[in-house]
């Protein structure tokens, strides 16, 4: 595939400011964005966590003092893939769908591997929610950025 006739297709991103070929910077920012959100659901866990001088588990709501707290991380964790999804559409410019699916994707293998190791000892709809929660999270940036993008029109 002749990449130079895609030139057309460069966009000037604010997150990286050189001109690289517009499928280095989707890989990059959807890689950068995978990251920013795992980084940030573990710092709000560890936080939690420690307010609590609970034992440090990465994963599940087994450890957490009350199931309030499991509420309020799967509320948090809606609120970063959110986030997340508006940080990609943005660097972007360009096929949102796409880029949405492409980290809807890392992060359901992430969630799946946290079910697999988990399954047997967290409540079922902690399993469903941590499944579920980066899907509804990017759709709702996808419908986000869709009404903006309408509105502006």
């Amino acid at each position: 595939m002749n990449f130079t006739s895609l030139n057309h297709l460069k966009t000037d991103c604010f997150l990286l400011n050189i001109w690289l070929p517009f499928y280095m910077k989707s890989i990059i920012v959807v890689l950068g964005v995978f990251i920013f959100s795992i980084f940030v659901e573990g710092f709000i866990r560890i936080i939690v966590l420690f307010y609590h001088k609970t034992e440090f588990t990465f994963w599940g709501v087994s450890s957490l003092p009350s199931p309030g707290w499991a509420v309020a991380l799967v509320i948090a964790s809606l609120l970063i893939y959110w986030l997340s999804g508006m940080l990609v559409v943005t660097a972007t410019m360009y096929s949102p769908k796409k880029h949405l699916l492409s980290l809807g994707m890392l992060l359901l293998l992430l969630k799946g591997s946290e079910v697999l190791q988990t399954y047997s000892i967290e409540p079922m709809w902690y399993l469903i929610m941590i499944l579920s929660s980066p899907f509804i999270g990017l759709y709702l940036a996808y419908y986000t950025h869709s009404k903006i993008h309408e509105k502006n029109s």
